[in-house]
């Protein structure tokens, strides 16, 4: 696994518990982002997570995941004018980055940053990496794998039964009809569209949905915490 250049400025070195947004330096901050981003690849995206989590987080991935109220100076990175990448960028490197930790050795090194985003919603380890293998092998697009996704995580659902909250299974249709969406989107061009909406209206409003959902993420995770702590079922 590649570790973030080791001429990381030292000013980013992470503060005692509480102290974080008092002795980071932004400037330094964005200027080592970009000089990673500028290679382009998924190495490169790895180092950007691994560069955020442990500039930002301690190096604790899962505090990324659970741990919201820890994320406040991350976030304000969404402000930088002078970042070369959009903050949701930043956000799926460090989610890409959890995932890759998560499975010694790393998995799908043959694939593209886009094809590991894709297999995020996959909460089974084992078909995760099957697709993935399966991807490389075959040389899938990340249209197909997203379909193989799409389909391996509606057979699990499938699988749980049907003890989820009407609230819930309602929750979990629009967050599928906004994956379709964005799927849909892609066979389009931009050039086609314009004139449909602002194009200011439709970025504030991805924006932010993406706050948003980052919630909605949160609240499931920690619905998954209590459930185990309990020792139910949070599925």
């Amino acid at each position: 696994m590649p570790t973030p250049d080791d001429r990381a400025p030292r000013a980013l070195a992470v503060a005692p518990e509480g102290k974080e947004q008092e002795n980071l330096d932004l400037d330094d901050v964005v200027r080592h982002i970009n000089q990673l981003y500028a290679a382009g690849s998924l190495m490169t995206a790895l180092k950007i997570g691994e560069f955020i989590i442990d500039t930002f987080f301690e190096g604790d991935a899962q505090g990324f995941e659970l741990r919201r109220e820890r994320r406040g100076a991350f976030t304000e990175l969404k402000n930088r004018t002078d970042l070369h990448t959009s903050f949701a960028s930043l956000y799926f490197s460090v989610r890409v980055y959890s995932q890759w930790k998560a499975i010694p050795g790393g998995f799908g090194r043959a694939l593209s940053f886009t094809h590991h985003k894709a297999l995020l919603p996959l909460r089974d380890v084992e078909v995760k990496v099957a697709l993935a293998e399966q991807a490389e092998a075959e040389r899938w697009t990340v249209k197909t794998l997203k379909a193989k996704v799409q389909k391996a995580s509606s057979a699990a659902r499938g699988n749980r039964g049907r003890r989820r909250t009407p609230l819930l299974r309602r929750c979990a249709a629009d967050v599928e009809r906004l994956r379709a969406t964005v799927e849909a989107l892609e066979d389009h061009s931009l050039a086609s569209l314009f004139g449909e909406m602002d194009a200011d209206d439709l970025y504030q409003l991805s924006d932010a949905a993406l706050g948003d959902l980052s919630e909605l993420q949160a609240q499931f995770r920690r619905l998954r915490v209590q459930a185990r702590q309990r020792g139910g079922d949070p599925d």
